[in-house]
């Protein structure tokens, strides 16, 4: 069985329901690492910046991680889309990362407002290395039944 690490940021908390979601359906051990942005993303002017920094593919300051990439060959990777791109927080953690995950198996999730998430996937693929099979994508408010087999597919996508 993979030794699998399923990370994600979520500012709202949509994406982090997704990600239990994920973590429910995989029905084996996952390890969460919720990725924490140091920089105030409450509020207007939070996500003001947040949207601006998104927009400019910009880093940021993030938490400590408490597990270590390296040990894991299955890593699963949430964002929100904010302004068609990844949030962020999540696109400091893959840069920080990025050779602790090469070689392991990918999978990609995001969480989204209006549109973007097919552009958020294309901005992974060129952060993440290797490239993630899996991509799974789910709108603000659509109906749980539609969400729950949207994550069925993904979770049978990543085995």
């Amino acid at each position: 069985m993979r030794k699998t690490l399923l990370v994600f940021y979520s500012r709202s908390g949509t994406t982090k329901a997704l990600a239990e979601k994920i973590r429910a359906r995989l029905g084996c051990d996952v390890d969460m690492e919720e990725v924490i942005d140091l920089k105030g993303r409450d509020g207007f002017f939070g996500n003001l910046t947040g949207g601006i920094d998104a927009l400019f593919q910009r880093q940021t300051d993030i938490g400590s991680s408490t597990h270590d990439a390296s040990g894991y060959d299955r890593i699963i990777i949430g964002t929100p889309v904010w302004y068609g791109n990844l949030a962020p927080a999540i696109r400091t953690w893959i840069t920080q990362n990025a050779t602790h995950i090469n070689g392991s198996a990918m999978g990609f999730f995001c969480t989204f407002a209006g549109k973007g998430d097919a552009r958020a996937g294309k901005k992974f693929q060129g952060v993440a290395k290797p490239m993630a099979p899996a991509f799974l994508s789910v709108q603000n408010g659509e109906k749980d039944e539609i969400t729950l087999g949207k994550v069925a597919a993904f979770a049978e996508s990543l085995t």
